[in-house]
């Protein structure tokens, strides 16, 4: 993967926009569980939205 850190902020940003897109389409959850499995994503995504 790229960019993971910023892939994370996207994700986060995504989910503030619109969470359903994020929490339910299953391309989404796999981009979301691939970045989780980056070490320095993983932190990003704990944060939640609004903390990113």
């Amino acid at each position: 993967m790229g960019d993971a850190r910023s892939a994370a902020q996207a994700l986060v940003w995504a989910d503030r926009l619109a969470p359903a897109e994020v929490r339910h389409r299953p391309t989404a959850r796999e981009v979301a569980a691939q970045v989780a499995r980056c070490a320095d994503a993983a932190a990003t995504l704990g944060r939640g939205p609004g903390m990113a």
